[in-house]
């Protein structure tokens, strides 16, 4: 039950994150759609995908973007985990941002607040400097 609250969660925060990305005007959001099957390769391949020296630039190269980002969630402990975002420039593999939020509590509502929380910082980093994350 918990490997599907899991998958459930993390479906929920990356549309959560895509949506907030995108309705804030920090990211345009690309449909992954035509990168897909590389995605899926690149999972089976590799279980943390954040760390997969340059395959990332490659999925931003066949989708036409100029950076792309990955996310990951991490459990200290049942009840403390954290949720990461890494942007990456696609043409030189180069980490642009990096973002972390931890959280306590290991339900729905403590995912969903900390992707809130991580998406208003980004937002008011932006304002402060709008280089921020580019």
């Amino acid at each position: 039950i918990r490997d599907a609250d899991h998958k459930r969660r993390l479906a929920a925060v990356q549309a959560q994150l895509q949506q907030g990305l995108h309705q804030r005007g920090l990211y345009r959001v690309v449909d992954t759609a035509p990168a897909q099957a590389q995605i899926d390769a690149l999972r089976a391949q590799n279980a943390f995908v954040y760390r997969c020296n340059g395959c990332l630039a490659e999925v931003g190269k066949r989708l036409g973007t100029r950076l792309v980002a990955v996310g990951w969630v991490q459990r200290v402990s049942e009840l403390i985990l954290n949720v990461n975002v890494s942007v990456r420039d696609a043409a030189t593999d180069q980490e642009v941002l990096s973002k972390s939020v931890y959280m306590r509590g290991n339900n729905d509502e403590s995912w969903s607040r900390a992707m809130a929380f991580m998406l208003r910082d980004w937002s008011e980093r932006r304002e402060r400097n709008p280089r921020y994350g580019q």
